[in-house]
């Protein structure tokens, strides 16, 4: 302890703050997919209260940045199994790498207290105006800081079935998780007033106020328009090995038995099949090399163009993509192909927003020997943007991996049109009791945000189909080869939401709510 007093005086911070961020950091990320919301309306309150009642913005940055790591530490701990998996890391290096990610990962809820903190010291303001100034921050921070998996204090209401969830039509789950910030105020307000006359009076408010949102929610769920049309998709899941795939993927003689296990579980599937269906999904990389109109007389490419035209299903097919052999760029891309019966091949989708640490190294295009430090780091090149693929009469918006958690993209996407929303991914780097529900939920938040049905293929799991409420109409096991025909409800000519509207202005309406706060009565209570 002396040790600790010691340091805490050399950088002039109160011992203390040491401890006030733990509470946060557990409460949080115990009510984080995969764990239900049970504590996401008060985790962030102890934390503020000591924030309000200190002057010194370093307590505020130490407290903040122990429960941003406390979060962070627990509720992505994969970073440490992907580690080891992806990169071949001895465990206790993996461990530090994930030390390392959480050195950074979250102090968006470090950056929002320290503006809080600043702005209370030079603008005297009572606890009210305070809390909900820190609950605006951080949901302006959520937004905008550079997270690698950008979430929000959102998602877990989706997660735990929370019909308020559904308000993400109108205001996405950004705001969303800053009116999960905001709800925290009144058990920050009725611990300060505690026992005083009139403490409960916060968390009737809170009660009320929950019902109302609760309420509206079920509204908004039930104002939906029902769907019109319906299409049947076969989804496959071929639980491919990360070994496998690595070795496949760089061409080393193991094509042959990753493609003859997906055709024949894609097989499997259209002969247990009840209906035929109206297209076959492969999830991302499936097929382990490229499917360019180039390529189209490579032995494994036509054994798997011979295979649909035999079957006569169209096939969407997450698949390798690089440039013609002419090219002076001679990149590789990640890609979704569209191959129909008896048709010549033709381009693809590639994938436009990369994962960092994964699809390349940030920097490496500066400094070159980055990429040398772990070379199992892929050098992806970057796709133009936005797509769309038509099957009959469904129109299908493409989104690879990650950019299923972008809302911007998505709704960059859409302004090409579509009807339903379809992600493909590969989940096996990252285990099976954290990431696969954490992504998923993140991605079929889409669904309510657009009201647009979603298709969810993985190599592993968890495989899924959401309609355009956010409910799961399908899903797969984890960790076993699976297929299944799922029949997909759409709109023919879906409405655009409110939301779609208000996306590119999101940064102005956060800039107004500050403004509110800031110009109000200082001391509220």
């Amino acid at each position: 302890m002396q040790l600790i007093d010691q340091f805490c005086q050399k950088y002039q911070f109160e011992r203390r703050a040491l401890f006030w961020g733990l509470p946060t950091g557990v409460l949080f990320s115990t009510s984080y997919p995969p764990f239900p919301a049970w504590a996401l309306f008060f985790a962030f309150a102890p934390l503020w209260i000591y924030w309000y009642r200190t002057p010194n913005l370093r307590n505020i940055f130490v407290s903040g940045f122990v429960a941003q790591f406390t979060f962070t530490f627990i509720g992505f701990n994969w970073i440490a199994h992907t580690a080891t998996e992806y990169g071949h890391l001895p465990s206790v290096l993996s461990v530090l790498i994930l030390v390392g990610f959480c050195l950074f990962a979250s102090l968006n809820l470090v950056i929002a207290g320290l503006a809080a903190g600043y702005i209370k010291k030079k603008w005297p303001m009572g606890p009210t105006q305070f809390f909900f100034l820190v609950a605006i921050l951080s949901g302006f921070a959520d937004r905008f800081y550079p997270m690698i998996f950008p979430w929000n204090s959102g998602y877990p209401l989706l997660f735990s079935h929370l019909r308020s969830a559904q308000l993400a039509e109108f205001i996405g789950f950004n705001l969303l998780g800053t009116l999960v910030y905001c709800a925290n105020v009144p058990f920050a307000l009725a611990y300060m007033k505690f026992p005083k006359k009139g403490w409960s009076t916060p968390l009737i408010i809170f009660v009320v106020g929950l019902f109302i949102f609760e309420s509206l929610g079920t509204w908004a769920q039930n104002r939906v328009p029902k769907d019109d049309s319906k299409i049947n998709a076969l989804l496959v899941q071929p639980n491919i090995g990360n070994y496998d795939k690595f070795v496949a993927e760089r061409g080393y003689g193991y094509q042959e038995p990753v493609v003859r296990k997906v055709l024949e579980l894609t097989q499997s599937g259209l002969d247990q099949a009840k209906v035929k269906p109206d297209f076959i999904i492969l999830p991302e990389t499936a097929y382990p090399a490229s499917l360019d109109p180039y390529f189209a007389n490579v032995f494994y490419v036509k054994t798997l163009t011979d295979f649909i035209s035999k079957a006569g299903v169209p096939l969407l097919a997450g698949a390798y993509s690089d440039d013609p052999p002419s090219s002076n760029e001679k990149k590789s891309y990640n890609g979704i192909f569209q191959i129909d019966p008896g048709q010549p091949l033709k381009p693809g989708y590639r994938k436009h927003l990369l994962l960092a640490f994964g699809e390349y190294f940030p920097g490496a295009d500066y400094f070159p020997f980055l990429k040398k430090l772990i070379p199992e780091i892929s050098d992806f090149g970057r796709g133009i943007g936005p797509y769309k693929f038509q099957i009959g009469g469904a129109e299908l918006v493409p989104l690879i991996c990650y950019e299923g958690l972008d809302t911007s993209y998505v709704h960059d996407s859409l302004k090409l049109g579509g009807k339903i929303l379809l992600n493909v991914t590969n989940d096996s780097w990252f285990g099976k009791n954290f990431e696969p529900y954490q992504h998923m939920i993140m991605t079929v938040a889409r669904t309510i945000e657009y009201r647009m049905p979603m298709i969810r293929v993985t190599n592993t799991g968890i495989t899924a189909v959401a309609n355009n409420k956010g409910e799961i109409l399908l899903r797969g096991p984890q960790d076993v080869p699976w297929t299944a025909v799922a029949q997909v409800p759409y709109l023919n000519k879906p409405p655009q939401t409110i939301f779609y509207y208000i996306e590119p202005y999101v940064v102005f309406i956060f800039l107004g709510l500050l403004f509110l706060v800031l110009t109000s009565r200082r001391k509220f209570w």
